[in-house]
């Protein structure tokens, strides 16, 4: 799976991987994440929210993939036709794919035999149900593809990595900003936000948000100068938070790396697609043509320090830097570190099972129309759209179960394969014109 991920951007890391014989075994489910919103009208009665459905975004891994029963598998007959779908499946009989490795010695011995023959575990992110899951099958989190969670954790906080870059000495690669510890009054906020904003104004922004360090996907966000600060406070509080400077107008970006044995290896640039604050896919393309060579470098040299700090803490595993670049000013500021797989890994995993290049892809989740409650309902509405194997465009739909969602949380994921990134984002546009509620 790796190898091939890695064939993306870096063909020597890629070989030399292969050489290593390692194979991965995917299990991505969701774990940790039921509480996001990820833009959706939830139940606030619901145990779970959209992202209970992620998992079959794994699909688009070359290897072999682990899910739990409550997966729909329907798609699974059109990925292997066009050639994108994983070489197996292994079904763990519980909604939990974690309970059914503890209710099925039998599974869960299958799973040990095939670790023991060289497999790499692979998680989504990690939880206590993954070290869980670890220490029962006695390895080390080196003999996986994934972090342990106490250091993902902190990585992914984004109160710890600013202060990481201040005691670094490069405080400056984040947009001016404090982080207020959880003990916060209403009054300490506002004091904070005038502070940044006389800092922000220095730069020529006028705008601050408020924000969770330990949400993801848009989630615990506030335009402090909007409406909204008393409800956010209301529903933050006891919670660290971080005050910033708002960079506006910008380009949301972010590049992907893969740290093994204490090396990183660059795996690619990306834009992302973004709603507001919530974030709805990403754009990459062969080459990093998707944005300019010289912004993909200045990132890279930007996210130096952290990634070096993340080496030194043992990270393991995918990482992702997201930042924001202004055009009009020609400057580029860090935002927030995933300690995890991204929306973004399923793009370029599915970008390394393409026979041609140059490639792009241009992936979203949508909320789907009313009128779609299967696959075959999918497929009649991408018409031409619909990728085929052979043609270099086209349309890869997945996520299949999120259309039985409740409403407000019905999701569909697109992804949008064509050669050149403009043709990608046109293609993907018609299809959410087509398929959106």
């Amino acid at each position: 799976m790796f190898a091939k991920l890695l064939r993306c951007h870096d063909p020597q890391a890629s070989k030399a991987y292969a050489g290593l014989g390692l194979s991965a075994l995917g299990m991505h489910q969701i774990n940790g994440f039921d509480h996001l919103l990820l833009g959706s009208r939830k139940n606030p009665e619901a145990d779970f929210g959209p992202a209970r459905v992620y998992v079959e975004r794994s699909y688009f891994f070359d290897e072999t993939v682990c899910v739990g029963a409550n997966a729909d598998k329907t798609i699974l007959p059109w990925l292997r036709d066009v050639g994108l779908a994983p070489r197996e499946i292994l079904e763990i009989p519980n909604g939990c794919m974690f309970q059914g490795l503890k209710n099925s010695q039998e599974i869960f011995s299958e799973l040990e035999n095939r670790v023991r023959d060289g497999a790499y575990l692979h998680f989504f992110r990690t939880t206590a149900l993954e070290q869980e899951l670890i220490q029962r099958l006695n390895i080390n989190w080196s003999d996986t593809f994934s972090c342990d969670p106490k250091i993902a954790e902190k990585i992914a906080d984004k109160g710890y990595i600013r202060k990481v870059a201040s005691n670094l000495g490069v405080s400056e690669i984040f947009p001016p900003h404090m982080v207020l510890p959880c003990g916060w009054s209403e009054e300490q906020v506002e004091s904070a936000v005038w502070r940044v904003a006389s800092r922000g104004r220095l730069i020529g922004m006028d705008r601050v948000v408020v924000k969770r360090t330990d949400l993801a996907s848009g989630d615990g966000f506030c335009d402090w100068f909007k409406n909204g600060r008393a409800e956010f406070c209301k529903a933050h509080r006891g919670h660290e938070l971080i005050i910033e400077t708002w960079i506006h107008p910008h380009t949301p970006i972010s590049n992907q790396w893969l740290i093994l044995d204490g090396k990183a290896i660059y795996i690619g640039t990306s834009r992302q697609i973004q709603h507001g604050f919530v974030h709805k896919g990403n754009v990459i393309a062969s080459q990093d043509a998707v944005v300019d060579p010289q912004i993909a470098a200045r990132l890279r040299y930007l996210v130096a320090p952290l990634l070096e700090h993340a080496i030194a803490m043992g990270y393991n595993g995918i990482i992702g830097f997201d930042a924001v670049y202004s055009p009009e000013q020609d400057k580029m500021w860090l935002t927030e570190a995933n300690a995890r797989v991204t929306a973004g890994t399923y793009a370029y995993a599915l970008a390394s099972r393409l026979e041609f290049s140059p490639w792009a892809v241009a992936c979203k989740i949508i909320e789907p129309a009313k009128g779609l409650k299967t696959f075959a309902d999918v497929v009649r509405s991408l018409g031409f759209l619909l990728y085929k194997a052979g043609r270099e465009n086209g349309i890869a739909p997945y996520m299949i179960s999120g259309l039985t969602l409740p409403d407000g949380q019905r999701r569909l994921g697109l992804m949008s394969i064509a050669n050149h990134v403009v043709s990608a984002e046109r293609f993907l546009e018609d299809a959410e014109q087509k398929l959106s509620a």
